[in-house]
């Protein structure tokens, strides 16, 4: 440890790094009352006005006070209170001084339960984005709301646009101070996070989940239960990650599936750029990672089942790409126990050679998922094509696709195959109806030709077999 200071409260929930002007280091605070604080950090060179500047002298490391005052013990920091599986280290060790101050920057308060923090423009140089911080909130609507104010409940989620925000962290400070007279940086003055929210553009706001996802004038099983029961309507937007430069953007999930990349646009707004930015999943969305490979950008995306989809960022003039799954092998010591993830990173990692003697590395798009028990897996992602693409063009390669069509087409009419499976029959209508071996394998290695989908389809089944 080499800084513990108080932040004034029990209840944080979330917290992380901002730079300010593209320089000094900021840490932000989320809180479950909706409080936000912003803390500065200065090396042991800061000193306070009136005072002279520290000698440059190592000494034992103390813990560190915020604003130079001890606080109550809280009760969250008793020892007793912490699970016996947890590592203790003696207080008795010694450290070197890290000659870090904290002082407080500013505060705000919202009107909802913080729950995630990003800043959007994590990087090397000075940009607008800097200064723009991600909050996600929790939003509900309540069942006696109709008791209430004679308000009707409504007929569909909660829009997951209300708890997505935007703060303008500079303007923030600057508030706080000039309503700061005596300019004390240990002030509970809190300001109101709605007076120094930017606002999405025109146009490109977060779509309601339930007009994306439209039953086609059936009704909804999930919204009838709410409309028969008293459950709350919730949403919540508890993951957010940020990509780096030179284009800024942030992704989103909310507790409705609902799962968004936004990008801040030059003229100090944000907003989604283009409709496949936006997507919704079934369940809601435990983890996200984002991935910069060599052609383009991607959102890994976890669910709760441990299932992976792989989202490309649609930037500019780029075309759509597809969305790739990956399914979580099921081993068969399970005996078909039900699991669930309890955490989940995505991004590049640099793996080494096996090989004792080989020094060298890659880079690889990974993925990892934390299990119950200890257990992380780690799996391997490829963002140059869907996995069934590459596996095909390799058969290809090999020359094993050519004689597997050409097998199909030396198939005799009175096979036992032909007559058991409709899937081989209509692979070996297709081989004939084309006539030409080397067409066949063409068709089969473009996934946006249907001419020879049946003998697609058959290659696919007998890969799975095996």
């Amino acid at each position: 440890i080499i800084l513990s200071f108080e932040t004034e409260t029990s209840n944080a929930t979330s917290i992380c790094m901002r730079q300010a002007n593209g320089l000094t280091l900021r840490l932000c605070v989320g809180s479950e009352s909706g409080l936000l604080t912003e803390f500065q950090l200065h090396s042991k060179s800061y000193q306070q006005p009136g005072t002279s500047s520290p000698e440059s002298a190592s000494a034992e490391l103390s813990r560190q006070r915020g604003h130079e005052k001890r606080l109550p013990t809280r009760p969250d920091m008793n020892p007793l209170q912490r699970q016996f599986s947890e590592p203790g280290l003696s207080p008795s060790k010694m450290r070197q001084l890290s000659g870090i101050k904290v002082t407080k920057c500013w505060q705000g308060l919202s009107d909802a339960p913080i729950r995630s923090l990003s800043c959007a423009g994590w990087g090397g140089t000075k940009t607008n984005a800097h200064s723009l911080l991600v909050v996600g909130t929790e939003q509900r609507q309540y069942a006696n709301a109709t008791r209430d104010c004679g308000a009707t409940l409504p007929q569909q989620d909660l829009s997951p646009a209300i708890s997505l925000d935007m703060i303008n962290a500079s303007l923030a400070e600057s508030m706080w101070k000039k309503s700061n007279d005596k300019g004390d940086s240990s002030s509970n003055m809190t300001l109101p996070l709605s007076d120094c929210s930017v606002w999405p553009a025109a146009g490109m706001e977060l779509k309601d989940g339930w007009l994306r996802s439209t039953t086609r004038g059936k009704p909804d099983s999930k919204q009838q239960l709410f409309n028969s029961t008293d459950l709350q309507r919730i949403s919540s937007t508890r993951k957010l990650c940020c990509f780096d430069e030179p284009h800024n953007c942030f992704a989103s999930a909310t507790s409705d599936g609902t799962v968004a990349v936004s990008h801040c646009l030059e003229q100090g707004s944000w907003g989604i750029t283009d409709e496949n930015n936006q997507i919704m999943f079934f369940q809601q969305c435990i983890g996200l990672g984002t991935i910069n490979s060599g052609n383009g950008r991607y959102l890994a995306c976890c669910l709760r089942g441990g299932t992976i989809y792989l989202v490309p960022v649609v930037e500019g003039t780029d075309s759509r790409k597809d969305i790739v799954m990956y399914a979580t092998p099921v081993d068969s010591a399970d005996c078909g126990a039900i699991r669930y993830v309890h955490t989940f990173a995505a991004g590049l990692a640099q793996v080494k050679s096996w090989q004792e003697d080989d020094n060298s590395s890659i880079m690889k798009c990974t993925a990892m998922i934390g299990w119950s028990g200890g257990k992380i897996d780690v799996y391997e992602m490829n963002t140059e094509e869907p996995g069934d693409n590459l596996l095909i063009h390799k058969l290809a390669e090999r020359g094993t696709l050519l004689k597997f069509v050409e097998m199909i087409m030396a198939m005799d009419e009175n096979h036992n195959k032909l007559e058991t499976s409709t899937l081989w029959r209509q692979a070996r209508d297709e081989c004939i109806k084309a006539n030409n071996v080397e067409y066949v394998v063409d068709s089969i290695r473009n996934p946006n030709d249907c001419t020879c989908e049946g003998t697609r389809l058959l290659l696919f089944s007998l890969m799975n077999c095996t």
